[in-house]
């Protein structure tokens, strides 16, 4: 993608995952444009030691070049996603590597809290009865991010900071005294449909895009409004050499974050990092944050971060060890039953998806590597997933999947707890098989606590409350307003989509990566009110 930009003269916005890998692009773009001083390059993230927020910084350099002719301004998805579309009116846009932020979900309890959430936020119904839109009440002064970030409840966090950056927040109750009785489950999905419209081009590039959750939250709100049309730029880079790639593990059963912790699951740990040790491990690693104690100076290797999308920074090593568990938490249920996905589906786009990225940023990146590579795995089923990666997308079919018995674990199995087979219960049920037993879940415990407040009242002797229509106080201002549409949506773009050709973002990127280029043309036909 770089490359084809640095090729034809116009003003890009770029948006990388990673403040380093940010910095690693400029150099290149720089060392490409060395004898080529009227070629604007500026980076803006939060790890620069400069006064002013960078959305602003931001802000004001896209005001200030964009009359020139060859410019980059290069930044963080985070800042993208917060930025107002009508400044980039003329701007190239590239998204380098999927938008993880993209799409947010999350669940907290507010029994307490209800009533302050009540006063910040009015809640309007979007017409499916599941989902209600969390808005800021007028007249009533916005938290201020300081004051957000020293909240105490930090769950809330992502809540309030969504909420307040205009991007849609939807939660699954009608009125803020409901949390008294339940959850509070909340999602926010954004989607380019207004870069679209602003920027003159948007190309994303990213080796699993249409699996991604971004992909499927602009599927399900704007419902074929936009149209992706996919560029393997991997194929523009032939691979000549055949590498022997083996892949060690050392247990059967799947690693998690809340196995580790147990005894048996923390002991497992040891004995991996004691494997590694022994054999004088010295690729580069990484895992799990919680977890790196077990890992951190046992041997001499490179400890990296476990997101390494993009960088070419470890292209000369030929091994590498990843030790690492993303998988579906209880806070994407919300998400998951908006979008009609399953829990595998999660580990597929995260889990996954970071694996393959981890493990192609060594030496079996270079299209010509015709040696040995050495990845080390926690478990059969990610040996298995890797393998299966590399023969399918021609990275090589000289794949051995190898146990590593001696490192004493491979016949530990984990032991099933209540919550691990109420979870393997849910996987088995289709996303509305699971939205009709929440249902008559919540209306069992509702009916519950209404026989049990009864039975209380009648011990103290109080008359039965009456039945009837409910006081006009006790109706929610938004209960008068028209039914809208189950799916928000901002209105149909008409579109000519069409496929520009990319190169990969660096000479030697082998990694097949899907390019996403849609040029909208002058004609929106606007269709409902803004929702997403």
């Amino acid at each position: 993608m770089l490359q084809e930009m640095v090729g034809s003269p116009g003003i890009y916005l770029v948006a990388f995952p990673r403040t380093e890998l940010i910095e690693e692009k400029a150099s290149w773009l720089r060392s490409q444009c060395a004898e080529r001083p009227e070629v604007i390059i500026e980076t803006f993230h939060s790890d620069q030691h400069v006064r002013g927020r960078v959305l602003a910084r931001v802000e004001t350099a896209l005001r200030t070049y964009g009359q020139a002719q060859h410019a980059f301004i290069l930044t963080t998805h985070e800042t993208l996603l917060t930025l107002n579309p009508s400044g980039l009116s003329g701007w190239s846009l590239g998204i380098d590597e999927n938008p993880e932020m993209s799409v947010l979900s999350g669940a907290f309890p507010a029994s307490a809290i209800w009533s302050a959430l009540a006063h910040q936020y009015r809640l309007d119904p979007i017409g499916d009865d599941r989902n209600w839109q969390v808005l800021p009440r007028e007249g009533v002064e916005r938290l201020k991010p300081s004051e957000i970030i020293k909240d105490a409840a930090d769950k809330l966090t992502p809540f309030h900071k969504r909420v307040l950056s205009g991007h849609g927040v939807f939660v699954n109750i009608g009125d803020w005294e409901d949390a008294k009785l339940r959850r509070v489950k909340w999602w926010s999905a954004w989607t380019p449909a207004e870069l679209i419209r602003e920027c003159r081009s948007v190309v994303i590039t990213g080796a699993s895009f249409f699996s991604s959750l971004a992909y499927h939250a602009t599927r399900w709100a704007h419902d074929g409004a936009i149209n992706f049309e996919a560029v393997d730029v991997g194929q523009r880079t032939k691979r000549t050499g055949r590498p022997r790639v083996t892949i060690y593990y050392y247990t059967l059963h799947e690693g998690t974050t809340a196995w580790w912790r147990t005894d048996e699951g923390s002991r497992c740990l040891v004995q991996v990092s004691r494997w590694l040790e022994n054999i004088g491990f010295n690729g580069y690693w990484s895992c799990n944050d919680e977890i790196r104690p077990y890992f951190r100076h046992r041997f001499p290797g490179v400890m990296c971060s476990p997101k390494l999308a993009g960088t070419n920074g470890l292209i000369e090593h030929v091994s590498c060890a990843y030790i690492y568990s993303n998988k579906a938490q209880d806070a994407d249920n919300a998400i998951l039953e908006v979008l009609d996905l399953d829990r595998k589906s999660i580990k597929r786009t995260r889990e996954t998806e970071d694996l393959i990225q981890f493990v192609m940023r060594g030496a079996i990146r270079r299209p010509d590597f015709d040696g040995a590579y050495d990845v080390h795995l926690y478990s059969l089923d990610q040996a298995e997933v890797l393998k299966k990666y590399l023969i399918e997308n021609g990275v090589t079919d000289d794949v051995a999947v190898t146990p590593v018995s001696e490192a004493g674990i491979m016949d530990v199995r984990r032991p099933e707890t209540e919550r691990s087979r109420k979870r393997a219960e849910s996987q088995s049920l289709t996303p509305k098989e699971r939205r009709e037993r929440t249902k008559a879940y919540d209306k069992a415990r509702s009916q519950a606590r209404r026989d049990k407040k009864k039975e209380e009242d009648a011990k103290n002797g109080l008359p039965p409350p009456k039945l009837g229509r409910r006081s006009k106080s006790s109706i929610p201002d938004n209960a008068s307003q028209p039914k809208q549409r189950t799916k928000p949506r901002e209105g149909r773009i008409i579109m000519n989509s069409a496929i520009t050709p990319l190169s990969a973002s660096a000479p030697s990127s082998p990694l097949p990566e899907t390019a996403l280029v849609s040029k909208p043309s002058s004609a929106f036909v606007p269709e409902a009110p803004q929702r997403t």
